[in-house]
Formats: structure tokens, sequence, C-alpha cells
């Protein structure tokens, strides 16, 4: 391991590129994938465009956990990025140019769990890819053990770099759905129809952060919603998290309620959903936002509302 002076980590991507002075195999990112982007092996073996933040440093290594409702199988994939990261992605939100190197044997959620330093960050795997902490790419690199070593991807090609445009890796079967969710929030913001159905009266923006906790998927004037590929009643609570900080610390002029919307891929929502939405106070909306398009745009229709 190299000695290195300790700096003054002024940013997270100091943390990240100390975690690279130190061990170039410790992880400095965490990307949560559905099983149908674990690519097989013969497929890791070429590098491409793999989704990551608009932070993540040039020659980072980060690690995929492969993520179902139920758990998942963990920590499935070692990637490592190149010199091209933070590039736009119209599905992804931001990709890089990496290799992807699948281990031998996953990292269970439970030996993750078990370790004091990881058992926060993967308590709770929803949202974007995320940085790692310096003791997190430590304490990862440790369950990882010795390999694999770290494969600097070859540079993109021309047509490669155009590629990036296009979604890597869509599974077979679902060329009319919703990947991601960062793909739908994409869609609706660029889609002035589709944010004007739903009530807001300018351009959302995505991502924006209220607090240390709380990043709502949409944020408008007076309007904050959430988006789910499928939402159940759970979800609820999470809208009206935001909601509250809204009211309390960004009330509205007229004294009125910030409206909160939930969205979600289905074209129906199941009866629990139906009746928390209906029950829900404060007051709340479910839209349907489905991937196919027509000559209107995007087929956006309410589903439900509280009752009065």
């Amino acid at each position: 391991m190299l000695e290195v002076e300790s700096p003054d980590l002024r940013s997270a991507n100091d943390a990240r590129k100390l975690i690279m002075l130190e061990d170039p195999r410790a992880p400095a990112m965490l990307m949560t994938w559905a099983p149908d982007y674990v690519p097989s092996t013969d497929e890791a073996r070429d590098p491409g465009w793999i989704p990551c933040n608009k932070a993540t440093p040039p020659d980072a290594r980060g690690v995929v956990y492969e993520h179902t409702t139920k758990g998942g199988r963990g920590i499935v994939a070692v990637c490592d990025f190149g010199s091209s990261t933070g590039v736009p992605h119209p599905t992804f939100r931001y990709a890089g140019w990496a290799a992807l190197t699948l281990l031998e044997c996953p990292i269970s959620r439970e030996r993750l769990l078990a370790d004091p330093i990881l058992a926060p960050t993967f308590r709770n795997l929803q949202g974007p890819p995320r940085p790692l902490a310096v003791e997190q790419g430590h304490a990862l690199q440790h369950l990882i053990g010795d390999g694999p070593p770290r494969r600097v991807p070859r540079p993109p090609t021309a047509k490669e770099r155009r590629s990036v445009l296009t979604d890597p890796w869509r599974p077979d079967g679902v060329l009319g759905e919703w990947v991601t969710e960062a793909e739908m929030e994409n869609h609706i913001a660029s889609d002035p129809r589709a944010w004007r159905m739903l009530g807001f009266s300018s351009q959302p923006t995505t991502q924006h952060p209220l607090n240390r906790k709380d990043r709502p998927d949409l944020l408008g004037e007076d309007v904050v919603a959430e988006i789910k590929l499928k939402a159940n009643a759970n979800d609820i609570r999470q809208l009206h998290r935001y909601m509250h900080w809204l009211d309390a610390n960004d009330p509205l002029p007229d004294g009125r309620d910030w409206r909160g919307l939930l969205i979600t891929n289905a074209d129906r929502a199941d009866p629990a959903l139906l009746a928390a939405v209906v029950a829900a106070r404060p007051a709340v909306e479910l839209w349907s936002c489905q991937r196919r398009s027509t000559r209107k745009g995007l087929p956006i229709r309410l589903l439900a509302a509280t009752s009065a």
C-alpha cells in the first residue's frame, strides 16, 4: 500500500481519490441494479457505458449490488471506470465508460449488514449511484478479498462514444416499459406537456435536496412528486415526509398546502394502494405514466386522489 500524507478532505471527491491512492482496488462508488441489468459473463467481457453519478472521478472503482424487493444476491460485480465519467445519459442520468468484472462469490446482504461500517448504507438501497466513504471502501475491499485486479478499460471508439445516447443492456421484453426511475423522471421533466398535465407551472427541478435525508424526484413551485416503477402504500409515507418538510420550511404564500404526487409505471394500481391514496392525510394524487409515446406525448392519467 502506498504511503500518502493525510490531505484536507474538503469534499467527497477528495475522499474517493484518497481511497484510490491507498488501494486502487478499494471501491469508491455503489451502484444498485435490478437483476435484469446484471450482464452474463460473456456480456461483461467488453467495456461499456455504466450508470454512475455526475461527480464520479475518472479511474474510480465501483461495486454493483443486485437488488430485488426481497433483498437480492448482494454485491455481484466490480466496475473499473476509465477517463470518461459523469456523461449525461437519457436513462441513467449519468454514465461512465467502464469495465465490469463479475465476482465468483457474491457478497450477501447478510454479510454487508453484519459490518457496522457498511450496515447504514446497505439498509436503504434506493436512489441513484452514490459515493462511498473512505472507511466503507476499505471495509468492502476486506470482504471482497484479493481479487479481482483492476481492469483499465480501453478508450471508447467514436461509435461507442455516440452510443451513450442509447440504453445499454436494456432487458429483453421490456422495450415498452421504463427500466429505471431515473429514465421516467428525465422524460417527464423534459416533456412540457407531461409536467403541465401533472400540474407543474414550470419545468420541475429533479433530485433537489430538501435536507440531508430527503431528495424528491420532481419539485416545482407548489408541487412535489415521487416516482416509483411499482408504487405501494408505503411510498405515501415518503411523499408525506416531503410535504410536511415543505409546509414547515417553505410554506406557500397564500396558505395553501403543497400538492403531493405519486407517479407510477403501472396502468392500474392495486386495491391496497388505491385505498391508501383515497384515505391519505394530507391529500395526495396517484398518477400513471407509461413509456410508450403517442402523438400527444407520454400517456399520463390520474388514477386516484384523496377524497374530500
